[in-house]
Formats: structure tokens, sequence, C-alpha cells
């Protein structure tokens, strides 16, 4: 039996009941602390496995729109410079029109 006193432990306890107790404790432990962190490592595995497999499904369609991002500002220069094409060629024929007469 296990006895306080004024802070102080004494130990009555047989050699096999305090070897129970420590078999009982360390179960206790086993389950409820390194168990819990056993789990807790295995979720962040799991959520770190699945960030993963995102990232490489993901990583082929960015790099495709940073390619359309380039083709787009290539195409809104090409547009604007046939736009200004257009207007200098109107330009140019209402002039010409305009004198003819």
């Amino acid at each position: 039996m296990l006895v306080l006193r004024h802070g102080m432990v004494y130990n009555n306890m047989t050699p096999s009941q305090l070897e129970q107790l420590q078999k009982t404790i360390a179960v206790s432990i086993e389950k409820n602390v390194n168990g819990k962190i056993r789990l807790l490592d295995q979720k962040i595995d799991d959520y770190i496995k699945a960030d993963e497999l995102w990232k490489n499904s993901v990583t082929p369609s960015i790099d495709t729109m940073k390619k359309l991002d380039g083709f787009t500002s290539i195409g809104g220069t090409i547009l604007k410079v046939i736009v200004l094409l257009g207007a200098a060629t109107t330009a140019i024929w209402g002039a010409i029109t305009f004198l003819k007469k």
C-alpha cells in the first residue's frame, strides 16, 4: 500500500504489486500519450501527402496559365498594332477622299 504523509511517500507495496502498478502506468502512458502522438504524426503525414498530390496535379495547370498569360500580352500587342494600322489606313483613305473633292 502506498501511503502519503506530509508530502512523503511511504511504500508498503510488495514487489509484485509495484510491478503491476508500473505495468498499468506504462499501458496507460502508451495509450493516452504515445498513442495520441502517433495519431497526430499520422494525420500530419497524411496531410503532407495530400498536399504534395495536390501540388503535383496543379503545377501543370499553373505552368499552362503562365504560358497563356505571355501569349495574351503578345496577342494584346498585336491587336493594338492592327487597330493602329486600321486607324492610320482609315485616316489616309479619308484624307485622299477629302482631297479628291
